[in-house]
């Protein structure tokens, strides 16, 4: 089992412990469409991938179907490594910070709500879908 496979069935057996019924774990080829409904999702996490997706230029595809899976009022949080020398983390030279990201998310229908920091590695923005 692979370490994704891995943390899909330590999330599902913690949604199964605490009788959670609206969380569904998904493991998906974003740079192909994925398997959920139009407007399904009330918040889409992308944690520490937006850099990799920039670098292997599959950004755009996938920022797309995040935005037609996201319900009319629902939310993207991103984190992503602060630009500064890790570990942890990616090479500094692919590390993008708060206002880029911004710069990058917003023209696939998202707005900027706010960015906080999480610890001395990392920062979390979160955004709004807008037009639909």
């Amino acid at each position: 089992m692979t370490g994704p496979q891995k943390g899909i069935k330590y999330i599902e057996s913690k949604i199964g412990e605490k009788g959670i019924k609206n969380i569904r774990p998904v493991r998906a080829d974003v740079s192909q469409k994925i398997p959920l409904e139009d407007q399904s999702v009330d918040l889409c996490l992308m944690a520490t991938v937006l850099h990799d997706l920039l670098r292997d230029n599959t950004h755009e595809g996938t920022l797309k179907e995040v935005h037609r899976i996201i319900k009319g009022v629902g939310a993207l949080a991103v984190i992503e490594f602060k630009v500064i020398d890790g570990p942890p983390g990616p090479p500094k030279r692919i590390r993008i910070d708060p206002k880029r990201t911004e710069d990058i998310i917003r023209p696939f229908g998202f707005s900027p709500g706010s960015t906080t920091e999480l610890g001395p590695y990392a920062y979390l923005s979160i955004y709004r879908k807008t037009g639909g």
